[in-house]
């Protein structure tokens, strides 16, 4: 029986397993190599790319030990790597638009999320083309714009391209049908000793994991401070100057003005840099199925008119956004002095690092969840009937809490916390 599950194991996933690594050897590496010359955060957003890569080796080399498990549970640890890496270069795109590499930030994020094909048995070669169609319109806009201006740019774009679509077609080939786990059908107790050995093998492995990523989002964090405090210095000078390791033949400084975009990129509506548009921008084209980003805006008011799944404002000041209706909400971000209009209904609205922020609500959306997190001066108005004039509407202003008192109760000895309300 052994030397049968031997023999079983010997021939499951070894042609996935070869391919991927030959993939890294021939396409991934050099593309990197190309991605540290340009340094900072590319480099590093790359460097979590390869991790992703080398986690679906991982993965395969488990699926040919053991039956795919029943247990949901086990699932989630096996794809756990994979998936943490989507959903952190996914949050660092959603984070830094600001970003001089946003293209490439973009493109990278698409391209990562092809690794998500992995719980997939079917239509995975369309799963797989569909990203990168996406990442191929980032990538050949790199290339337009960097052909005779930045010879790096130019070089780390087609090199994106040739990577990237070698990465589908490996996919859409090896992986028509998915992950081929080991098919052995005698383990009654498979789940046990499948979660016992990923337990023990992957301890290691997980602790180097976390570690990995922690640092790497240190480093995130660390260049990203810098960045904003010496905005008049090179990217790399600042990234040499935090990390010692990161290097360019180039040298990059960030545009003091950026060029307006209104444009949709697959599911998101990207209103970005504009100045002084107080006579409004309107999105009359949307759905429910697409978010609206309004970045970078000062002194301009956005008009929404249609349901849209969210509404984000980051980074704007003295601006207006308004909006009918949102299926998962509406946020606030890093701005100042916004009015929020909301016309319709949404269900709730975070507002985080902001200050002076009014968010205005319909009678239709009284029931609306509005939080806050180290922000100062929210206020919320709603529409209110005088007293002894019904006919007469008025605005009625609230100001939300900024002040907490907490305290230990002497029965319970649990914490309490209560709101300070500002005179």
């Amino acid at each position: 029986m052994e030397n049968q599950k031997e023999n079983l194991n010997q021939n499951l996933n070894q042609n996935q397993i070869s391919v991927i690594q030959e993939f890294i050897q021939i396409h991934l590496d050099p593309f990197i190599a190309i991605s540290q010359e340009i340094g900072g955060e590319i480099a590093i957003l790359c460097d979590f790319f390869k991790f992703g890569i080398e986690s679906i080796i991982d993965l395969l080399e488990y699926a040919k030990k053991y039956q795919e498990p029943f247990s949901k549970n086990i699932l989630e640890k096996v794809y756990q790597p994979i998936s943490d890496v989507i959903m952190n270069v996914s949050n660092y795109k959603n984070s830094h638009r600001s970003s001089d590499y946003f293209d490439m930030v973009l493109a990278l994020a698409d391209a990562t999320s092809i690794m998500g094909f992995v719980p997939f048995r079917s239509n995975i070669k369309e799963y797989a083309h569909n990203y990168l169609e996406s990442s191929m319109y980032h990538a050949n806009k790199i290339i337009r714009e960097s052909k005779t201006s930045d010879p790096l740019a130019y070089k780390w774009g087609s090199a994106f391209i040739t990577m990237a679509k070698e990465l589908a077609a490996l996919i859409g080939q090896h992986f028509d049908n998915g992950i081929q786990w080991n098919t052995l059908k005698d383990e009654e107790d498979f789940d046990f000793e499948y979660e016992k050995d990923i337990e023990d093998e992957k301890e290691d492995q997980e602790s180097k994991r976390e570690f990995h990523i922690a640092n790497l989002f240190h480093m995130h964090e660390s260049f990203q401070s810098s960045f904003r405090e010496k905005s008049k210095n090179s990217i790399f000078e600042l990234a040499n100057e935090q990390f010692g390791t990161v290097t360019s033949s180039v040298t990059h400084k960030p545009k003091s003005e950026k060029e307006p975009v209104f444009k949709r990129i697959r599911k998101e509506w990207l209103v970005e840099n504009f100045v002084n548009r107080s006579d409004g921008i309107i999105l009359d084209d949307v759905n429910h199925k697409q978010n609206v980003c309004v970045f970078n805006c000062k002194n301009t008011v956005v008009l929404v008119q249609g349901m849209v799944s969210s509404v984000v404002v980051d980074h704007c000041e003295q601006c207006a956004v308004i909006f009918e209706k949102t299926l998962t909400g509406a946020s606030v971000l890093n701005s100042y002095n916004i009015e929020l209009r909301v016309k319709q209904k949404t269900p709730s609205i975070t507002i985080e690092n902001s200050n002076h922020i009014k968010t205005y609500l319909s009678d239709s959306t009284l029931t609306t969840e509005i939080i806050s997190a180290t922000s100062t001066e929210l206020f919320l108005i709603v529409n209110e009937a005088l007293e002894d004039d019904p006919d007469v509407i008025v605005e009625k202003e609230y100001r939300l809490p900024e002040v907490y008192k907490s305290f230990l109760n002497e029965d319970t000895l649990e914490l309490e916390t209560e709101t300070v309300q500002l005179i």
